[in-house]
């Protein structure tokens, strides 16, 4: 018995030498690594929001988008929020400044060619023409935010 596990941890020797040197030369596997599906950043800073806002909105009102925004979606592009309401159906509110989808979709397409309202220019645009048409109160809870 001795000889046969003697002989076994001979053999594993060398094979365990062998499968290090032929990790050590495997190239960098990058499964791990998180992947992303656009060039977009996962968050957008608050200042980084101004600075497109005042593209949009203007640079007097750009620090208040800002702030609307931080509160609806922290300032992530791709900030979704779907659900059921009993009263009003499905909804799904997008990016930025939270803009339901299926009402304001149309729109979008209109002003900007996409219907994207993930991409911040797209959403600030279509954000634009809401706060135009109703004002702060588009955003009852975040809209009086400054």
């Amino acid at each position: 018995m001795t000889r046969l596990l003697r002989a076994l941890l001979l053999a594993l020797i060398p094979f365990c030498a062998g499968v290090a040197v032929c990790r050590a030369q495997e190239a960098a596997d990058d499964r791990f690594v998180p992947a992303t599906r656009s060039n977009r950043p996962a968050v957008l800073a608050r200042s980084e929001v101004a600075d497109l806002a005042a593209l949009v909105w203007g640079p007097e009102l750009a620090p208040r988008v800002a702030a609307v925004v931080h509160c609806e979606s922290t300032g992530r592009p791709t900030a979704r929020n779907a659900g059921y309401d009993p009263y009003w159906g499905s909804y799904e509110y997008l990016g930025l400044m939270q803009i339901e989808r299926s009402l304001w979709g149309p729109l979008a397409v209109e002003l900007t060619g996409s219907d994207d309202l993930t991409d911040p220019l797209v959403n600030l645009t279509v954000g634009y023409a809401i706060w135009r048409r109703s004002g702060w109160s588009a955003w009852p809870v975040c809209g009086w935010r400054r």
